[in-house]
């Protein structure tokens, strides 16, 4: 009984958070392999709706 109340917990957890947890995924795929600063304004992922919205998605030129 106590893991699935955990696996719950858990699981509506992770789809409050979701937008936050994909916006710092991107930001640092972007900016690990490119050696620059990326920032992404906010992202919305419609977890029901199968939609992704990703606004101002800003990556540092290079020096040189």
């Amino acid at each position: 009984m106590t893991i699935v109340a955990l696996t719950i917990i858990a699981i509506v957890t992770a789809i409050f958070y979701i937008d936050r947890i994909a916006k710092a995924a991107v930001e640092r795929a972007g900016t690990y392999p490119l050696g620059v600063d990326t920032h992404l304004e906010s992202m919305d992922i419609g977890v029901f709706s199968s939609t992704v919205s990703i606004d101002e998605l800003h990556v540092t030129n290079p020096d040189g």
